[in-house]
């Protein structure tokens, strides 16, 4: 796993993603609130596993993962939200998507 949400509002930004299971995963724990944080400007270069994943009550609405490269040609693959699981209520928001690598993430 590579990024744990619980309870956090940060931007998660400048980031390369490789071949996780699950690159960013949003947990809730009965003492945190729910998370939102901002997606953004990372390079997600995984084909396979999840690049982001929502469990149940776990954000405060949709989570915003816009701006972001993707190497996968399918990113509803890589993505677990109420699209998968109508009972999640929420959806990670991909689109507009970078056409290129940002060159100083992971830097």
């Amino acid at each position: 796993m590579g990024i744990l949400c619980n309870g956090t509002q940060i931007e998660i930004e400048h980031n390369n993603f490789f071949e996780n299971d699950t690159s960013i995963l949003f947990s809730r724990a009965y003492y945190a609130t729910p998370s939102n944080p901002k997606i953004n400007e990372n390079n997600f270069f995984q084909l396979s596993g999840y690049a982001i994943k929502l469990d149940a009550w776990t954000t405060s609405g949709n989570v915003d993962a816009e701006n972001n490269y993707w190497n996968s040609q399918n990113i509803d693959a890589l993505i677990y939200d109420k699209h998968d699981l109508p009972a999640l209520e929420n959806e990670v928001i991909y689109i507009p998507i970078e056409n290129n690598v940002f060159p100083n993430a992971g830097a």
